[in-house]
């Protein structure tokens, strides 16, 4: 591999690093944040009426990250050079760069699920008188 090779693939690295941290994440610690205030809010009491509020939440969220998924790749592609791009795609590393970008956002995709479960568990631990109120 050429000189061109190591130094596209570490730029596009960087750059997809700095997205996701950048732009990713806050996005995501922002719904979560949402997320969290929403099913606070929700009444505790009767329990299957809560259980039933808080899956719709999760519903919510989730077609949230649905809907906007695409946007997300077609975002972490852009932040990609033009150059950066042509040099991946000159070493013939392009296909798996794009399963990188896309194993990213399937990493993001399971971090929101596992929060938003753990929220959903303290939420119902504290709707039934078993745990913890949600911090």
């Amino acid at each position: 591999m050429d000189e061109a090779g190591p130094s596209a693939l570490e730029r596009a690295y960087r750059a997809l690093i700095l997205w996701d941290e950048e732009r990713m994440q806050p996005r995501l610690d922002e719904q979560i944040a949402y997320f969290r205030a929403r099913i606070q809010a929700l009444p505790p009491h009767p329990l299957e009426a809560f259980r039933a509020a808080a899956k719709a939440e999760v519903l919510a969220v989730a077609l949230w990250f649905q809907e906007n998924e695409e946007a997300f790749l077609r975002e972490a592609v852009s932040c990609l050079d033009d150059d950066v791009l042509r040099a991946l795609k000159a070493v013939g590393v392009d296909e798996q760069f794009t399963q990188v970008i896309l194993d990213a956002i399937e990493d993001a995709r399971d971090a929101l699920r596992d929060r938003m479960q753990e929220i959903r568990e303290v939420a119902d631990r504290s709707a039934s008188g078993e745990g913890a109120v949600l911090q």
